[in-house]
């Protein structure tokens, strides 16, 4: 049977990690932690359920995932955060492939949460995530927040039949925290990146993510929260832009 390693990157994380590694013990033969310093119960927890832990400052998303597989022992890796959960049809179809490993990587389609309500529709489903694969054969790339693993050869990745379970944010109120948190480091990564915005940017850019969220990727049949939604991730882009366009006037100012 194919060895495997799961590896885990937290901080402060303690209201999520305990569901996150119960979730992925019945396969892994490693559970690796990487912890960014939380000041709250996570390593504790994590430690009390057989996890490894291993303390790294917090570079990036994109940088702290390279690391997290680079630590990883085994060469047969699944990787996910502290907020999402291996469903039991994942657990089950993960440890088949462990008995007979076909494919160098696989995409897990993840469905995500929002308080009481799950995504089915909109920016947010499908959402297909290459998770599962040997180290040698991806590759994380991204632009902050938001990493991607990558296959590095051509050969076709493979999707799985069962979900990665995501809780994404506990309410409305935690979304609006999110948006404006990503934003401002989407903002950051994109100036560092020398890249700009403008007006035409600022104005049409926000209304056309909603358009297309609600209407063109059916988030209206999500009901209520499906609209929420599409509004928050046009917000997003909103702040993301405006942020970025202070960025260069405090530049210019400077």
């Amino acid at each position: 049977m194919q060895p495997l390693s799961t590896v885990i990157m937290t901080y402060n994380e303690a209201e999520n990690i305990e569901r996150c590694i119960r979730s992925v013990q019945s396969f892994s033969d490693e559970i690796l932690v990487v912890d960014s310093f939380s000041s709250d119960q996570t390593v504790e927890i994590a430690k009390s359920l057989g996890a490894n832990v291993l303390q790294h400052q917090f570079e990036g998303y994109i940088e702290q995932r390279r690391f997290i597989i680079e630590k990883a022992s085994h060469d047969f890796v699944f990787t996910l955060d502290a907020d999402e959960e291996a469903s039991e049809a994942l657990q089950k179809e993960i440890l088949e492939i462990k008995k007979k490993t076909k494919h160098r990587h696989y995409s897990i389609n993840r469905l995500n949460k929002i308080g009481e309500t799950w995504i089915y529709h909109g920016a947010w489903h499908p959402d297909w995530k290459l998770r599962l694969f040997f180290k040698n054969e991806v590759k994380v790339i991204g632009s902050q927040p938001h990493d991607r693993i990558v296959a590095v050869h051509s050969e076709k990745t493979k999707k799985l039949k069962s979900k990665l379970l995501h809780y994404s944010d506990n309410d409305m109120e935690d979304r609006v925290q999110t948006t404006n948190k990503h934003s401002t480091s989407a903002a950051n990564s994109l100036f560092v990146k020398r890249k700009k915005t403008n007006l035409f940017r600022i104005l049409f850019k926000p209304p056309f993510r909603f358009l297309s969220d609600y209407f063109l990727k059916f988030g209206f049949l999500d009901g209520r929260m499906g609209y929420f939604l599409a509004k928050t991730n046009a917000q997003y882009v909103f702040l993301r832009e405006i942020k970025l366009w202070e960025l260069w006037k405090n530049q210019r100012n400077g």
